[in-house]
């Protein structure tokens, strides 16, 4: 009589700083992933779910469901290999990995194997060493001949993509290397060394600082040299914990939870192009692979579904402006909260079109798959994948274009860039200023106009108010103009508008004007109120003081929910 083989299960923990979120049951012999989350983290205030696609109050998620999520945290190419062979595991033992790679991954969580006196990330012992300019040098100088993720016995790339990187803490211009209780605040990205691609490290540095100058949301970066050129990019999902909110504590910094496109969808990496196939092979391209359809179907997901759609549709039109085909599923993040989904600061943005390696882009932009194809019906093709009136896509052209032209070159010239490197950026800045006025051509013979003027600083734009303005109060004239204020908001950092005091009673009048109370978001910078009052202002022909709940708590000597009118 046969008998049957007990299958034999290994769980691993997900963990914030200090709380299991959730046990992962792994099978080995069907390869299968059970997630059940604490019931610690279902009953706390604080709880959110590890994605879209991986809900709090489940009723069983899919297998590979789970496994895609794991696998979309891990390095790929080299680190992935040589970490796999040290550690004795198959490239595609997702658990095995996931136990050995994914401590300090992208996002709040990261997982461990469950065993007995297994610690919390809080609980670990701290490690931070500082890294000279000339340890740093000799090390990116011997990559061909030792992992840059490793260090002193440590793993240092816990994050994913292909290109080499490490995770470090970044103040006072010193770098040190953290891990055990401590989490990193920057990735550090040395030069590549593919001779095809020479100065990405400028190159990205440049279309990051374009993109924030045009007003899009972008990861801080820094360019420093050790001499090699490096670039250090500030982490969005960790922040300093004097903020409050979905924040979780350690030390001083904070985990936020993110989760990239890939994951938001519940696919596999793979699925990252729209084309998995590539282009060419005397085939047939078939897009069975993420594209901008596919995000903009995200649109439920998000809290505010018109700044989602709005900060996607944005990142396509950079990313087409600068020739970068390199804009897929795993290059774009979310914040995930507990109520849904809101769109993260940009990333990896670079000008892929400078080094003539590949022309078509990650996702079709409508039918076009290079950026000086696009048409008029590729505009409206785009608009109605955004579900967006395509008058409301010629508005982010005619912002961002403009803007794109005034600054591509200034920032190419900078003295903070080599001789060699602004000679590449200059080459950039070129396709960017013909790529502009191609789209500005392409806008201005659609059979629909649009009548703007620009106002503000960052590109933004705003319709002429109300007809019969001295008519209305101020604030009858902002919520008359909706829109207009949810696109200032988004350019900002800011969200949930409420009226408070007598703009919330309809007793405000041309003279006191209007009190705004609004939310900020984990990017907000200190110049971001003024600028929404600037521009708030114009659009209602009124004055306008903006406050946020912390900033009216100072003025007022205590802590207050400030709850208003709600917008």
């Amino acid at each position: 009589m046969k008998t049957q083989k007990q299958q034999v299960r290994r769980n691993l923990l997900a963990m914030t700083d200090d709380e299991l979120v959730a046990g992962i049951e792994y099978a080995p012999v069907d390869e299968s992933f059970d997630l059940q989350y604490s019931r610690q983290w279902l009953d706390g205030a604080y709880g959110f779910p590890l994605s879209p696609h991986i809900p709090l109050h489940h009723h069983g998620v899919c297998s590979r469901i789970v496994r895609d999520h794991i696998e979309n945290l891990l390095p790929e190419g080299c680190a992935l290999k040589t970490e796999a062979a040290r550690h004795q595991v198959s490239t595609s033992n997702i658990f095995a990995l996931a136990m050995y790679l994914c401590r300090e991954p992208a996002g709040a969580v990261g997982f461990s194997l469950d065993i007995k006196g297994a610690l919390r990330p809080s609980d670990r012992e701290p490690y931070s060493r500082r890294l000279s300019d000339d340890e740093l040098s000799a090390r990116i100088r011997s990559r061909d001949s030792v992992s840059f993720a490793w260090w002193n016995d440590r793993f240092y790339q816990q994050l994913a993509g292909v290109q080499d990187k490490i995770q470090v803490r970044f103040a006072h211009g010193r770098i040190s290397l953290a891990s055990g209780s401590l989490s990193s605040t920057h990735i550090l990205k040395p030069h590549s060394l593919n001779p095809l691609t020479p100065h990405l490290v400028a190159n990205e540095h440049y279309c990051m600082k374009l993109a924030k100058a045009i007003g899009i949301s972008v990861a801080e970066v820094d360019l420093k040299r050790v001499p090699e050129p490096v670039l250090l990019v500030e982490r969005f999902d960790r922040l300093h914990n004097y903020d409050t909110g979905h924040l979780l504590h350690s030390g001083w910094i904070d985990r936020v939870h993110v989760v990239d496109g890939c994951q938001a969808l519940g696919k596999h990496r793979s699925r990252k192009y729209q084309f998995p196939d590539g282009h060419g092979g005397g085939h047939r391209s078939v897009p069975y692979g993420i594209g901008f359809q596919s995000l903009f179907e995200l649109a439920p997901q998000f809290m505010v579904p018109a700044h989602g759609t709005t900060a996607l549709v944005r990142w396509a039109l950079f990313n087409m402006l600068v020739g970068n085909s390199d804009a897929h599923a795993k290059n774009i993040s979310f914040f995930q909260h507990r109520l849904g989904i809101a769109p993260a600061p940009a990333y990896d943005l670079v000008s892929t079109r400078v080094y003539e390696v590949i022309s078509e882009m990650a996702m079709a932009f409508g039918d076009a798959l290079t950026p000086e194809e696009v048409s008029s019906k590729d505009l409206d093709k785009f608009a109605a994948e955004a579900c967006i009136p395509v008058e409301e896509l010629l508005e982010e052209i005619k912002a961002i274009a403009p803007v794109a032209l005034e600054y591509a070159y200034d920032l190419a010239q900078s003295d903070i860039y080599t001789e060699e490197e602004r000679a590449l950026l200059l080459q950039i800045a070129a396709f960017v200023r013909a790529q502009s006025v191609h789209l500005l051509g392409v806008a201005s013979t659609s059979r629909r106009t649009v009548r703007l003027r620009p106002v503000g600083e960052g590109g933004g734009v705003e319709r002429e108010g109300l007809e019969g303005r001295g008519k209305l109060r101020p604030s009858e004239r902002l919520l008359a103009n909706r829109d207009e204020l949810e696109r200032i908001l988004l350019a900002h950092n800011g969200m949930k508008p409420r009226l408070y005091g007598p703009s919330a009673e309809g007793q405000d009048t041309e003279e006191t004007g209007i009190h705004l109370v609004i939310d900020a978001t984990p990017s907000a910078a200190l110049g971001d109120l003024g600028r929404i009052e600037v521009r708030v202002s114009k659009l209602i022909g009124a004055p306008v003081t903006v406050t946020t709940p912390a900033t009216r708590a100072e003025a007022d000597g205590e802590l207050l929910s400030v709850k208003g009118k709600n917008i």
